[in-house]
């Protein structure tokens, strides 16, 4: 294991405008099958963002574990979640959103991660209203609070960022009754580049002391957390220093070592997506 004893990374995936050479490497330096699942979306920013998680997944195993870049290999799970062959304790979420792909990473904890763009283009309250069953009273309230519509909806963002890693570090998915988990947050507002680390949670009313959170605003518009599970007998020293660090696409392939494989239709396949409309 690297110095460090967590990874975050952040890549903005909408700045990225791969040039040919840029997607043959990043081609080349993932597994066959995983090429194939980026290929599946419809849209070049899903595929861009599905192919950015598999590299960042790659880099972290070989800068977090030590392990040779061309013999990391990936599995799934039933449910579909990567895991790394032959390391069971070394945990790793990815998220993209928006304009960002992010991963969370550690050698000895459950980590899970998630990423929002806070946006919604309808009426608030009507979607606020919708979703009100998925938040216990208290974050309910929180959300509430006196302020500008677009403070409210950070809040609802913020909260469901807090729910999303914390269903992905444990595994599961969102199948449990999301408002049964209620997030406390002393501080009222993220701010960007600066990290919170006092959000507690609490399932079914009862405090969950072990589980530790990260969140921060990764630019104006896309807030993020860090769900960490904390075992009795490790301390996780969290601090508001600890930021995501922002990759370039240099950064994500530094390292790397591509697999003797080659697909002539890679460029044409990635070229041929469609591009979503922007909202604006």
């Amino acid at each position: 294991m690297s110095s460090f004893s967590h990874i975050k990374w952040a890549f903005n995936v909408n700045n990225w405008k791969p040039t040919f050479e840029q997607w043959k490497l990043a081609v080349q330096c993932v597994q066959k099958e995983e090429t194939e699942r980026c290929y599946r979306f419809v849209f070049v920013e899903d595929c861009k963002s599905s192919m950015v998680g598999r590299l960042l997944m790659r880099k972290a195993v070989a800068e977090g574990t030590g392990q040779p870049y061309d013999k990391i290999l990936f599995s799934r799970t039933s449910s579909g979640k990567p895991f790394l062959e032959g390391n069971s304790k070394f945990s790793f979420n990815v998220s993209h959103h928006g304009d960002f792909c992010v991963l969370a990473a550690d050698q000895n904890l459950n980590v899970g991660v998630d990423v929002m763009k806070v946006e919604y283009k309808g009426p608030t309250l009507k979607y606020f209203s919708l979703m009100k069953k998925q938040f216990s009273s208290y974050e309910w309230d929180f959300m509430m609070q006196p302020g500008l519509e677009k403070e409210k909806l950070r809040r609802f963002f913020r909260l469901w960022c807090l729910k999303e890693s914390y269903v992905k570090a444990i595994g599961t998915g969102i199948t449990i009754d999301l408002a049964t988990i209620s997030f406390a947050c002393p501080t009222l507002n993220l701010k960007q580049d600066l990290v919170t680390t006092d959000t507690k949670l609490y399932k079914e009313g009862h405090l969950q002391p072990e589980w530790k959170f990260e969140e921060t605003f990764l630019d104006e518009d896309h807030c993020a957390a860090v769900a960490y599970a904390q075992q009795t007998s490790l301390d996780v020293a969290l601090d508001n220093s600890s930021y995501f660090k922002h990759l370039t696409f240099e950064d994500l392939v530094q390292g790397c070592k591509p697999f003797e494989t080659e697909n002539e239709d890679f460029w044409e396949a990635f070229q041929s997506k469609c591009v979503k409309t922007r909202k604006s």
